[in-house]
């Protein structure tokens, strides 16, 4: 995964992919693609090419604009094959081209790197590399709708995190840096919108400890600070104390709770706890209360998986007098194998956002089915019927959209 516009505050959670593996996820020999080997290298290239509807391409309440569009993606990921330590790189690039809305046609590309180095069978050091340059999302709350072009950003992250084993103790530590870089958009006529405010650098450290009580079952305690250090501050071009809040802040988060591995249906974690984020800015209120995490997947019969997640977050705004969102967003998706070759997901997200600052609170809600056929080891169709929404006392915030779309996937 890649980077996203704006800068949230979680736990890092990375070990639950490795936990469990539901029905969407089990190696299907029959139709995995193969890649092709190169000593100790697998490289698996593909293409994706998607075709969509959307009713409501902007994500706006007035002035809707409905278009079709495709989107052309073709990425690479390599793989080591060796018994310790591991590798992998992934690369992509991806292009729409919009039948109507052609101010849209703005390619996105970036990659990632991961190592892993094992100093010993109970203690490995891993290092994790992202570089991104997009596109932000019409449907994000942070995207202006009256510009032109979608914002662009660039980021990049570095993260090192290690963890060892000793007994029934296991502690893990990581810390990390990310920049965001905006770039400036035109808005109606040859008015340009400066974005130079959201440029933000963040860093982050984080620490747990866990400890088996017994067969499949763990007891947490993790915790995370991070700081957010913009670009436009007092004594910098472009700050004007009348108008623009300073936007630096930092914060913590302490939880506790339980890491599950029973047998085979149920894997994830719960944990609880509280989060605070102060702001440098007395014109800003900091955040402060009760925090939740939790990442479940629920194996309930050989062909059908439940995934659940939960979190409470705050992330940043695209607003210079608004710095953050605090958000609690629940997701719930079943994964069922109709067929060995046809995999049906139907998902629901809920987030509800409270502004730090004068602003109405607004309400999330996005739904969905998507199956997938695996036709062979080279090609997958999918199809995609999706419902979003956002409600808010304040019509800009508002949109209803619903987008229908067809893929096919070559694994070379």
């Amino acid at each position: 995964m890649f980077g996203v516009a704006g800068t949230a505050h979680a736990q890092q959670i990375t070990y639950l992919a490795e936990r469990g593996i539901g029905v969407a996820d089990r190696p299907r020999p029959d139709y995995d693609p193969i890649g092709y080997r190169l000593d100790d290298l697998v490289v698996y290239p593909a293409v994706n090419v998607t075709t969509v509807y959307n009713d409501n391409f902007r994500a706006t309440s007035t002035d809707k604009r409905s278009d079709v569009y495709a989107v052309i993606r073709p990425n690479i990921r390599v793989a080591s094959s060796w018994n310790r330590n591991a590798a992998e790189v992934t690369a992509f690039y991806e292009r729409p081209f919009h039948a109507k809305l052609t101010q849209e046609n703005i390619a996105r590309f970036g990659g990632s790197g991961l190592g892993r180095y094992d100093i010993s069978r109970e203690t490995s050091l891993q290092l994790l590399v992202n570089g991104l340059s997009g596109v932000e999302s019409r449907t994000s709350i942070n995207s202006f709708i009256g510009s032109i072009n979608p914002v662009k950003y660039d980021t990049e992250d570095l993260s090192l995190s290690a963890t060892h084993t000793t007994g029934d103790f296991q502690i893990g530590m990581s810390g990390g840096a990310s920049r965001r870089n905006y770039q400036d958009v035109r808005g109606t006529g040859s008015a340009i919108i400066d974005q130079d405010f959201r440029d933000v650098r963040s860093y982050f450290g984080t620490a747990n400890l866990s400890y088996r009580v017994g067969p499949g079952l763990s007891a947490v305690i993790s915790g995370q600070v991070d700081q957010n250090d913009y670009s436009v501050v007092p004594g910098t071009p472009g700050y004007d104390p009348l108008t623009t809040v300073d936007r630096r802040s930092k914060g913590y988060t302490i939880q506790g709770g339980l890491n599950l591995e029973l047998s085979s249906l149920l894997f994830g974690t719960v944990q609880v706890g509280l989060l605070r984020r102060q702001y440098r800015d007395p014109r800003l209120r900091d955040f402060s209360g009760p925090s939740v995490t939790a990442q479940l997947l629920w194996n309930v019969t050989p062909l059908t998986s439940v995934r659940l997640d939960v979190a409470r977050t705050v992330e940043d705004t695209a607003s210079i007098d608004i710095a953050g969102n605090l958000r609690t967003r629940g997701s719930v998706a079943v994964d069922h194998e109709l067929f060995r070759y046809v995999i049906i997901t139907a998902d629901a997200i809920y987030s509800h956002l409270s502004p730090n600052g004068s602003l109405p609170s607004s309400n999330e809600l996005a739904f969905g089915i998507s199956p997938r056929y695996l036709v062979n080891r080279h090609i997958t169709v999918i199809g995609t019927m999706r419902h979003e929404q956002r409600t808010s006392d304040l019509s800009l915030f508002r949109f209803k959209q619903n987008t229908i779309s067809a893929a096919v996937q070559y694994n070379f």
